[in-house]
């Protein structure tokens, strides 16, 4: 879903408001846990850009305010019969003083558009907040996943130590007997090697999320204590989730408020073709006595036709470009939304199989296999195999797992839940 591009707030520019507020000791708050709702509270409270976009929104209204103010009206003093040679500014010592005021009205309409603009303006400005939001809580959501995956990959490498543990000591048990050959054992050593190197990989992987996580959350890596424990389902089954999403995306509702306002200065380039009249009123002094009122009408003609063609035609443009956006960001946001409930199903589906029927068997299998092993009924090449099945099947079921969270937390942004 393309952002509305008037507002859109480079990739960089948050990294560098993000950097910035970490280097001011005041916007940090440690988290009493790692509860992921906190932590979604927390990333709001703290985050600069939807405090400066907070404060676009406030201008925003301000500027409805200023559409609706007529323009100022226009003063006017002058002073007539100056004796050249005894020249003043005193109202009783020149020939006349006449005073004036001017006010020019505006077009009929013009106004009420102008309103209408500034008002569209303002409900595009929050809209795109609101987007904005709903983008950081996702971002907080995915760091945490990918935090929880660094380490439930390293609670799998784990089992697996302990497994190759055990391969390795019924290997030994086996060649002290004569029974094995030394390579049997030199095999299960390199294993355990290679996952405690795979171990240290991780750990590092751990660490980035977590300090990804706390640049969200405006923190020092170090505040950001415990492990996250656990990936929450943020869905249920409702089946209307396309509708939901055309109804309630704020990045959509943005475009169309970009479209109301694109079509209120198409519709107020049309009344521009019209004259424009200006009232005033004034009255000349004459030694003490205020005399000879005046009452003045001027018009403004609107003489240059091209410039207001050529007006109507760029207001007519923008309006078509935002209309365009607005159509390809709904079918944009349908197709979105139809792959991440596929995605969802499918990973719930795999994470069904796999959590219940597939690892079970696998942990049984390898029983079996060492236990074949251990009175030569089973090969070793067997009973690795086995244990590489419990690593692939570990790994396939917590990438089931993560990418059913992720599909599910883009879906809460998509569709503008919290």
């Amino acid at each position: 879903m393309k952002e509305p591009p008037r507002r859109a707030v480079g990739g960089r520019l948050a990294a560098v408001l993000i950097g910035l507020a970490l280097m001011n000791p005041a916007l940090a708050e440690t988290p009493a846990s790692l509860d992921l709702p906190a932590l979604l509270e927390l990333a709001e409270r703290h985050n600069p850009e939807l405090a400066a976009m907070s404060a676009e929104v406030e201008a925003s209204r301000q500027a409805i305010v200023m559409a609706s103010a007529w323009d100022d009206p226009v003063l006017r003093i002058e002073w007539m019969g100056i004796d050249p040679d005894n020249p003043t500014l005193a109202p009783r010592r020149v020939g006349e003083m006449k005073y004036g005021i001017e006010q020019m009205l505006p077009r009929w309409g013009t106004r009420g558009l102008e309103v209408e603009r500034a008002e569209a303006g303002s409900r595009q400005a929050g809209f795109e907040r609101e987007q904005r939001r709903l983008r950081l809580r996702g971002q907080v959501r995915t760091a945490y996943a990918d935090w929880y995956q660094a380490r439930e990959s390293q609670r799998i490498n784990r089992h697996l130590e302990l497994l190759i543990e055990q391969v390795e000591q019924t290997a030994q048990q086996r060649y002290a007997v004569g029974l094995g050959a030394q390579a049997e054992v030199l095999r299960a050593q390199a294993e355990r090697t290679m996952l405690g190197n795979e171990q240290l990989a991780l750990l590092a992987e751990a660490e980035a999320a977590r300090a990804e996580l706390a640049g969200l959350l405006n923190l020092a890596p170090a505040a950001l204590g415990g492990q996250p424990d656990s990936l929450p389902e943020l869905l249920g089954h409702e089946a209307d989730w396309g509708e939901r999403a055309l109804a309630r995306n704020p990045g959509l509702k943005a475009l169309e408020q970009q479209r109301q306002a694109a079509d209120s200065r198409y519709r107020q380039s049309q009344l521009n073709n019209r004259p424009e009249v200006g009232l005033g009123l004034s009255a000349v002094q004459m030694g003490n006595d205020l005399d000879n009122v005046e009452l003045m009408l001027s018009v403004r003609l609107p003489l240059q036709q091209g410039a207001r063609r050529a007006e109507r035609a760029e207001a007519g443009a923008m309006l078509a470009r935002s209309q365009a956006l607005a159509d390809a960001g709904r079918r944009e946001l349908e197709q979105a939304v139809h792959g991440l409930v596929a995605r969802r199903d499918g990973s719930r589906q795999q994470l069904e199989l796999l959590r219940h029927s597939l690892l079970p068997q696998a942990e049984l299998t390898f029983e079996s296999a060492l236990a074949g092993y251990a009175t030569g009924r089973v090969e070793f090449a067997m009973l690795l195999d086995a244990q590489q099945q419990i690593r692939r099947l570990g790994q396939d079921q917590l990438m089931a797992e993560v990418a059913r969270f992720r599909a599910e937390n883009a879906l809460l942004t998509l569709t503008g839940e919290q």
